[in-house]
């Protein structure tokens, strides 16, 4: 079910020996097999990716497919991240999501549907050439792996809206995801299931059974891969197309023996908060229910401790190396644990005029995405605008905001944003009433760099590439070099023209 996809030739001499002797003839055409899988990817001095809608360009030569997965490098240019023959037409789906694998330099990408490609012959006839699914494993040297299998036969389809992770990866590298597996095409009956891939063996791995009613929403895996925490819900079919939630849950399950899974909070809605942290292999809980605060251990963390009673109403739970920090109000954030894990509750309220809506650390800081308020304290509102505010990820000192350089900063509705690994550059993508706009900001100065994207970026992703010089040829020989196309660089330098 899993293809492979692994580069020998280059295209030229690929596509060069697939047309010799070509007459029109079906004798001489290229068969299938010639010509399967000739598109590749290359991610080379990326600094970021992105997912575009080309429906939104600017000109008419920014809505081609291959341009709807984009790299963007270190000045801000932005070209395709996907080589496509001139002889073959794609029809690629939208970019969802993006991820980096911690154990190399994959990427994951999560498309919205299935993606088709056609090789044209020089007589116009067309036969399809290629395809794949909606999770693609993406390696350094350009091939990639369909993780879920083009036509599989079996319709398993996942879908990022309503989920706080639908991807997550253990120490290894291995990947875990949910989807949701049609059993019954008629009815459109079928059940969410995790699974377990693995990028060396290019296996999948069913690891829990899938339950009637059961929708699972968040979930992490443990740092050694043995267990996965997994946060859902149970519904009753009420009929019509309407569904009575009974349980929202938060259970754990072993890998290596999914039936021993075990719940650890069961309430008839969702009256807690939770999060994983790797430092000290542990699940943080918190119940407003139970007013409590509340860790649950590794090696199988079925064992709560009570380290607080507190009945404030914590969300957004986030492992930080210096604590753990959560929201309550709208309006505040707490570093609720500090570095040894031990209950301060100390408050940071955000600066005035603005609502707290997500979390995301990285590096030595903890960045928040903002909605910008309107009027006083008694009629505030929320607009449809945002702004990113940083902190020292240890609670000291107060909130900046990295967007003060940004034009316009005031009147921005962000898309997508992400921060590098150490937390020295912010990419967003974002719109405001009349336009799109794209950026990167350094965290140490808010120094400021448009994004020169010719359409709107619905998703965004600073990645960490370890890019090797270019080969310096022997001085006594000449370069190789494709006779149809130029250098890497000249493809990486010449950016704007790509997108003009």
């Amino acid at each position: 079910m899993k293809r492979s996809v692994i580069f020998s030739l280059t295209l030229s001499l690929l596509f060069g020996l697939s047309l010799l002797g070509c007459s029109g003839a079906n004798d001489n055409k290229p068969k299938k097999d010639e010509i399967f899988q000739v598109v590749s990817f290359n991610l080379r001095n990326a600094k970021a990716l992105a997912g575009s809608d080309s429906s939104s360009a600017r000109s008419a030569r920014a809505i081609e497919g291959d341009l709807n997965f984009l790299k963007i490098l270190e000045d801000g240019s932005v070209i395709s991240a996907i080589e496509i023959p001139e002889n073959v037409t794609m029809n690629l789906a939208s970019v969802e999501a993006i991820f980096q694998s911690p154990a190399g330099n994959d990427i994951v990408v999560l498309f919205n549907g299935q993606t088709d490609y056609y090789y044209t012959y020089e007589d116009g006839t067309q036969m399809w050439s290629g395809g794949w699914s909606q999770l693609l494993c993406i390696h350094p040297d350009g091939s990639f792996d369909d993780v879920l299998g083009w036509g599989s036969g079996k319709v398993i389809w996942l879908n990022r809206e309503g989920y706080h992770n639908i991807i997550q990866f253990d120490a290894r590298g291995n990947l875990y995801y949910i989807c949701f597996q049609l059993e019954d095409p008629e009815t459109g009956d079928g059940n969410y299931v995790f699974y377990q891939y693995n990028p060396e063996t290019k296996v999948s791995t069913a690891l829990t059974t899938p339950l009637s009613g059961s929708k699972y929403k968040d979930f992490n895996i443990s740092k050694d891969g043995s267990h996965i925490f997994i946060e859902g819900e149970v519904s009753e079919y009420l009929g019509g197309g309407q569904f009575a939630k009974k349980e929202v849950f938060l259970e754990v399950v072993p890998v290596e023996n999914p039936e021993a899974s075990e719940k650890l909070v069961s309430n008839p809605d969702k009256y807690f908060d939770w999060t994983y942290d790797e430092l000290t292999d542990a699940l943080y809980v918190a119940e407003q229910q139970k007013s409590s605060i509340s860790k649950y251990a590794g090696p199988d963390y079925t064992t709560g401790d009570l380290i607080k009673q507190d009945n404030t109403w914590y969300g957004a739970l986030t492992a930080t190396s210096d604590g753990i920090w959560a929201e309550a109000d709208g309006e505040n954030t707490y570093r609720l644990l500090d570095k040894e894990r031990k209950y301060i509750a100390e408050k940071h309220a955000l600066p005035a005029g603005y609502g707290f809506k997500n979390f995301l650390n990285s590096g030595p800081y903890l960045f928040v995405l903002a909605d910008i308020l309107e009027g006083d304290s008694e009629n505030r509102t929320i607009t449809d605008y945002h702004t990113l505010l940083k902190i020292s990820a240890d609670g000291s000192g107060e909130y900046s905001n990295i967007f003060a350089k940004v034009p316009e900063k005031d009147s921005i509705k962000i898309i997508s944003w992400s921060a590098s690994s150490d937390g020295s550059t912010v990419y967003f993508s974002g719109e405001t009433e009349s336009d799109f706009v794209s950026g990167k900001i350094s965290t140490e100065d808010n120094g400021y760099t448009l994004i020169s994207a010719k359409s709107k970026l619905t998703c965004i992703a600073a990645i960490d590439q370890n890019d090797e010089p270019e080969p310096v040829p022997d001085q006594d020989s000449e370069p190789e070099q494709s006779p149809d196309s130029g250098t890497d660089d000249e493809d990486d330098t010449n950016s704007e023209q790509d997108n003009e």
